[in-house]
């Protein structure tokens, strides 16, 4: 039965490599009038994936295997995650799940707007709109936690409010005197180079470096520019990576 969940997961994977390429053409090189075309393409390939997902003869593959104690540990560990991503998803419905990911597309599209004019009143409605769905996305899961607690252990899974207060205290208590040594001592290091004029093709020569010299290598990284910088995995061997760059400001 493994087999049958190894290719659900394949065409998992070409849904989501196409809507992770997609995307990174949305934040980086498609043009901006071409948003709404592009959005309705991609809520559209998102409903799709969803059924995908959420398909239930595939559910009950998952649980049949959660019961087998053969399974090998990646196996197991497999079905487990995949069960947790399964129950996650069907708290909406379909229809539910492609208006959260409109909404996210089209906020994004007038954040990026609204910061390069530093308009915070364009993109306040919609920020407005991200914490309610969120929050009902949350109370939709209904797992009897804080949902908060209910993100953080989305992107990093086990961790929780406590456990991220308990390491940044730590933090705290180790850097603060560092941070407060270093300020007493500014007047050691002349930081006259930050303020120059720097020509952006130069600078970009420059971060081909910096990636070369952290061991990035072209067949199998890119880099490009983007409002807000990210990185993200397409596969394996895709690592996709943005900045962004300012002639005045190099720490922009």
């Amino acid at each position: 039965m493994i087999n049958i969940i190894n290719e659900w997961e394949f065409k998992l994977s070409a849904y989501l490599y196409a809507l992770t390429v997609i995307g990174f053409d949305n934040h980086t090189i498609a043009s901006k009038d071409g948003a709404d075309y592009r959005n309705e393409r991609i809520s559209f390939l998102s409903g799709e994936y969803y059924n995908v997902l959420t398909d239930e003869n595939i559910y009950k593959t998952l649980v049949e295997l959660n019961k087998d104690n053969s399974l090998n540990k990646k196996d197991k560990r497999k079905v487990k995650l995949y069960l947790k991503i399964f129950k996650d998803a069907k708290a909406l419905t379909k229809e539910e799940y492609v208006e959260y990911d409109k909404l996210t597309l089209e906020a994004n599209d007038v954040w990026e707007n609204a910061r390069e004019k530093s308009d915070y009143k364009a993109f306040e409605p919609y920020l407005i709109k991200l914490i309610e769905f969120s929050k009902y996305i949350a109370k939709k899961r209904n797992y009897n936690v804080n949902a908060y607690d209910l993100f953080l252990d989305d992107y990093e899974e086990g961790m929780n409010i406590a456990k991220y207060d308990e390491f940044f205290n730590l933090i705290k208590e180790r850097i603060s005197p560092l941070v407060k040594e270093v300020n007493n001592k500014q007047d050691l290091v002349n930081t006259n180079v930050l303020n120059g004029i720097y020509d952006i093709d130069k600078q970009i020569k420059f971060n081909k470096h910096i990636m070369k010299f952290l061991g990035f290598e072209d067949s199998w990284s890119y880099s490009s520019v983007s409002v807000h910088p990210f990185t993200t995995s397409m596969s394996k061997n895709d690592i996709r990576i943005t900045t962004r760059y300012n002639e005045d400001d190099i720490l922009y």
